[in-house]
């Protein structure tokens, strides 16, 4: 990748200060993010969970009204 390509994947990955950085810089803190990412996608949340979501026990705001 060209260095205005690395800049503008920086960029859209919220990398700070990312237009100050060389080549190799953008790369290695690209890299670093990379491994900070979650490897597998989060699961989805069980009937259950949901239930008590909407029911108020899991911390969520929840407000259901009658539109």
């Amino acid at each position: 990748m060209s260095l205005k390509e690395l800049q503008t994947l920086a960029k859209q990955r919220g990398l700070a200060g990312s237009g100050q950085m060389r080549k190799r810089e953008l790369i290695d803190a690209l890299k670093r993010q990379g491994e900070d990412a979650p490897s597998a996608p989060q699961p989805l949340p069980t009937v259950n969970e949901f239930a008590g979501a909407v029911a108020g026990e899991t911390g969520f705001d929840v407000e259901l009204t009658n539109a």
